[in-house]
């Protein structure tokens, strides 16, 4: 059963237009949670760099920007193993609240199933732990069978050219003699195409293992109890032959559609929002200037800039919730017809 790439792109992007107040609902909560802890990340920083506790109230984020780079470098040299270990707790933390909101919007989309009510969500259950343990097992299962046999095969080849290089081999020029003997280096030319070929042939494999395997979380999302499908079963089958490249051509047209809305918020929309803070500052100067100096504005660029930082990242959450909508309705695309290659069969 053929894979329908335009209804499933129309069906993707009409959840994400007509759904985002529910997905808005859902999300922002644990989305703003996140930036809120990006930005404490900064002040956690400078407070294990300073020894002391560095807050908002003491340090604008524009200066704790500023200097963050610096107390991360300063961490690392007293500490190397702490900045890694937060970042693999900041990333846990993200996988989490991710699918906190996710899990939700994919079964929406796949059964119409409405989520709790209420402006404040935010659950983790057996559900989403079911679903990052898919997404876990994609990735490793990905890695285990393209990455890691590409390493091997390159360290293997790398090994057999050195070997050939360093060791040259004898020949015999003159066929009437055995006493004259030539020194020949050998042609690693062979090797080198062999590993050349390796290097493209394994990233293809994974991309289309990946593929193969991209609807496995999501069906695994949206299971119930008495249900019988297999999910890894149902991720090969509805991206059996043809499928797949279908597949592909469905989420680089979704790819597409996100970059371009990415670049006219990041390269439209902030930088006349920047200006409008900018002249919004310049004016407030202005006017400070003519005030009598017990009424003048206090000269505090710090707050304007903290102001434009909040403004940024609530449209990037916009924005989020936008490209999470169509990865749930994409999912929810995707098992439907899913049901219908199991009806089939």
């Amino acid at each position: 059963m053929k894979l329908a790439i335009y209804n499933t792109i129309t069906e993707a992007l009409g959840f994400a237009w007509h759904k985002y107040d529910t997905a808005a609902r859902l999300a922002w909560v644990p989305l703003m949670l996140f930036f809120v802890l990006s930005i404490a990340e900064v002040y956690l920083y400078l407070s294990l760099a300073t020894g002391d506790v560095v807050t908002i109230f003491g340090t604008s984020y524009l200066e704790a920007l500023g200097l963050v780079r610096e107390a991360v470098a300063a961490v690392a040299e007293s500490n190397p193993l702490l900045p890694s270990v937060l970042t693999i707790f900041k990333f846990i933390l993200f996988v989490v609240i991710i699918s906190s909101f996710l899990v939700p919007m994919i079964r929406y989309a796949a059964r119409n199933t409405p989520p709790s009510g209420g402006s404040f969500h935010f659950s983790f259950t057996w559900r989403q732990l079911r679903f990052i343990g898919a997404q876990a097992l994609v990735f490793l299962g990905v890695a285990v069978l393209t990455y890691v046999p590409m390493q091997m095969s390159l360290y293997f080849i790398d090994s057999y050219v050195e070997n050939v290089t360093n060791n040259p081999f004898a020949v015999f020029p003159d066929t009437e003699s055995l006493h004259t003997i030539e020194l020949q280096e050998r042609n690693p030319l062979m090797a080198n195409l062999f590993g050349t070929a390796l290097a493209i042939m394994f990233p293809i494999f994974m991309i289309y293992l990946s593929l193969r395997l991209f609807g496995l979380p999501i069906f695994t999302a949206v299971r119930e109890k008495g249900e019988t499908y297999n999910s890894f079963d149902l991720s090969f089958k509805i991206t059996k032959g043809w499928n797949t490249l279908r597949l592909l051509l469905i989420l680089i047209v979704i790819a597409i559609l996100t970059y371009i809305v990415s670049f006219v918020l990041n390269a439209v929309i902030v930088p006349m929002i920047t200006a409008a803070i900018n002249a919004i500052y310049q004016f407030v100067q202005s006017v400070s200037g003519l005030l009598p100096a017990d009424e003048k504005a206090t000269d505090n660029i710090g707050s304007f800039y903290f102001l434009y930082v909040i403004i940024v990242y609530i449209l990037n959450m916009g924005y989020l919730i936008f490209v999470y909508g169509l990865y749930a309705g994409l999912g929810g695309s995707l098992f439907r017809h899913g049901e219908k290659v199991a009806a089939a069969h």
